[in-house]
């Protein structure tokens, strides 16, 4: 080969590797503006999301904005945790309480709401778990008053003895059963817990129990009581809601005495007779002192 066509084509061999070299650099930077758009449209997308959300903020330190006590449109669901069926009332009562008090959905705002829905004064249990970015289950246990107290008001006793709110004749609320009356006689302070019941002693608890017992056993044997009293050193009194007869029962157990309760009261009906006193806290006796007629 020639010297010159040599040359001829050095020259044109040098004439291509700029070429070479240039076409990497546009497909390089080509690249880095495919991911650059890429990455503003990211941005852009997630500055539209939190704008929507009413809580756009400039992004500081490579973060987003935080949403913590952000308002949110909650999605709130209510429901039993023993199976209860909630009353459209008690629901209403729920969500707008929690409403008030769920602000950004943060720890400090769950506790916060559960509070909130436990000083209404009629759930044994709340629980509020937030289970999506704007879906909150608030998880309560009702309670189902069984008869009335007098306290430092009239309030409420439960199916587990526990003192709470108070009747509200204004709204036209009316006690579930009788009235008990007597186990506070003596007492001035009145303070309520955490769970919003009525604080009370051990033995204080015992005759709530009791009562129960009471209420329960007389509806077994069918006696109706308008009301009952506790008696210091002798226990409890009721008074027959149809006949207006005190009957002195004592302490539990109360079955015993409710049978010869239910004797004595038929002797009574066939012989015409009313009784205006009945007692039968005395082991094995019962007095009975008559209705002048």
């Amino acid at each position: 080969m020639s010297k010159s066509r040599k040359a001829n084509q050095g020259s044109v061999l040098r004439k291509q590797k700029p070429k070479t070299n240039k076409n990497r650099r546009r497909l390089a930077l080509s690249k880095w503006k495919t991911l650059a758009l890429l990455g503003v449209a990211v941005s852009l997308v997630s500055l539209g999301y939190f704008a929507a959300k009413g809580t756009l903020t400039p992004l500081i330190s490579g973060h987003f904005p935080s949403t913590i006590g952000a308002a949110t449109n909650w999605d709130l669901l209510v429901r039993s945790s023993d199976d209860q069926r909630i009353s459209d009332a008690s629901r209403a009562l729920v969500i707008s309480t929690a409403r008030k008090s769920l602000g950004g959905g943060t720890h400090e705002d769950l506790v916060k709401t559960a509070r909130a829905v436990q000083k209404l004064g009629v759930f044994s249990d709340v629980r509020v778990t937030k289970i999506s970015p704007f879906q909150v289950i608030v998880s309560i246990i009702q309670r189902n008053p069984v008869f009335c107290i007098e306290a430092d008001k009239i309030r409420f006793v439960s199916t587990l003895g526990d003192i709470y709110g108070h009747l509200d004749t204004n709204h036209g609320e009316a006690c579930p059963g009788p009235v008990l009356t007597g186990l506070f006689e003596d007492r001035q302070q009145f303070s309520m817990g955490e769970g919003q019941t009525l604080v009370v002693d051990d033995q204080t608890r015992v005759m709530l129990q009791e009562a129960l017992t009471l209420l329960q056993d007389t509806k077994k044997k069918s006696i109706n009581i308008s009301k009952f009293h506790v008696e210091r050193f002798r226990g409890f009194v009721a008074e027959l809601t149809s006949l207006g007869t005190e009957v002195a029962l004592g302490r539990a157990p109360f079955a015993e005495k409710l049978e010869k309760l239910g004797g004595i009261l038929e002797k009574l009906a066939v012989r015409q007779e009313q009784a205006q006193r009945i007692e039968l806290d005395y082991q094995g006796k019962a007095f009975v002192k008559l209705k002048k007629m």
